[in-house]
């Protein structure tokens, strides 16, 4: 199992209907089966909540809503390693491989 952050782009976002089943809007990135993904708003970095990926449907299934601003908790990532005004950088890609320990962090799980 990996694990991701999925960028949603703000005017897609804005299209949904409902946020427990979002569709894959990628081209071409290859998502492994059951991945679990933290999906973020772009511009606003919201996170929408923790998905897992159904490879057959190719869409997300949201297993926990987070009502969360990424922004606001800079310091409790590991992959943050300083905050500076260049920060929110690290969310520009469409889709990023974090570890499990990330993953967790941004649920609010400490291990």
């Amino acid at each position: 199992m990996k694990y991701y952050i999925y960028r949603l782009k703000f005017y897609d976002h804005l299209k949904l209907r409902q946020t427990d089943i979002i569709s894959n809007q990628l081209d071409r990135i290859e998502i492994e089966n059951g991945s679990k993904v933290i999906i973020i708003v772009a511009r606003s970095l919201m996170i929408m909540g923790a998905y897992r990926y159904n490879k057959e449907t190719d869409r997300f299934v949201r297993e926990k809503e987070i009502n969360k601003i990424v922004s606001e908790f800079y310091d409790d990532l590991p992959m943050v390693e300083f905050v500076n005004e260049n920060t929110y950088k690290m969310f520009s890609k469409r889709l990023r491989e974090i570890d499990e320990d990330n993953y967790n962090a941004f649920l609010g799980d400490k291990k």
